[in-house]
């Protein structure tokens, strides 16, 4: 292009006295000249871009041996990852059959659950006279999760009283809460964050008894209002009272 304007500006500042012979000659002169500006440019160019295009090409063999080291690495992370989870699974069924409890065992992957991204399930065999399923969760080996759902559910008419109820149960307990959801489905819940530290089986039994205590407590009084047996109030009044009279007539024992 710069010869093009070049040759643009000649041509206005010629004189108009030449020759027809002188006029016809610069001209050429001045395409000539541009072609062979126009032809050196372009040569340049083309000579520029094989010679760049063979540098990645002869890189391209080295690039393989980062894919490979990266490959092992990501296996290598992996197994690290999980094996907090194999080993806190592992302590779980330890405590489980010391229990006496028999279950079925499924796995699923959470992009939630922690670093190894999976959850360990245990479904716990329950007697069909009880009124609850047992339910464990391992979530990426970081944190536990042990749930009472009961088998009963609320009919709507009665959810005001139920949500009265659990209001009432849940403010002070130590150990779990009970919660619930519009599809009338209520359990207890307790869990554990062991992030940082190592799970003991202590720590699993100590969260087992805990639920079952309050379970034993207060199960009877939602049991009581989702049946339509009584109001919130008078429900958990009543447990409570039992519980204390139970507790006067152990110290008395003693």
């Amino acid at each position: 292009m710069a010869a093009r304007k070049t040759v643009a500006i000649a041509k206005s500042k010629s004189k108009p006295a030449a020759s027809k012979s002188t006029s016809k000659t610069k001209p050429a002169a001045a395409k000539k000249a541009a072609k062979v500006v126009v032809h050196k440019v372009t040569l340049k160019k083309s000579a520029a871009k094989p010679s760049a295009a063979k540098k990645p090409a002869a890189k391209a063999p080295a690039a393989k041996a980062p894919a490979k080291k990266s490959a092992a690495k990501a296996t290598a992370k992996s197994a690290a990852t999980r094996a907090p989870l194999k080993d806190a699974a592992s302590l779980l069924e330890s405590v489980f059959v010391e229990t006496g409890w028999t279950f079925k065992k499924t796995v699923h992957e959470d992009p939630n659950a922690g670093a190894s991204g999976e959850v360990i399930q245990w479904n716990i065999e329950v007697p069909p006279e009880e009124h609850f399923d047992v339910g464990v969760q391992l979530f990426g080996g970081e944190q536990a999760v042990i749930f009472l759902a009961f088998r009963e559910k609320w009919p709507q008419e009665r959810g005001a009283q139920i949500f009265e109820v659990l209001a009432r149960v849940n403010q002070g307990l130590l150990m779990g809460s009970y919660e619930t959801s519009l599809g009338g489905a209520v359990r207890l819940k307790a869990s554990l964050d062991f992030r940082g530290c190592t799970l003991e089986s202590r720590l699993v039994v100590n969260l087992i008894v805990g639920l079952m205590d309050v379970s034993e407590i207060y199960d009877n009084a939602v049991l009581a209002v989702m049946r339509g047996q009584a109001t919130a109030e008078a429900a958990v009044a009543e447990v409570e009272s039992d519980h204390d009279h139970d507790h006067d007539d152990a110290d008395h024992e003693h």
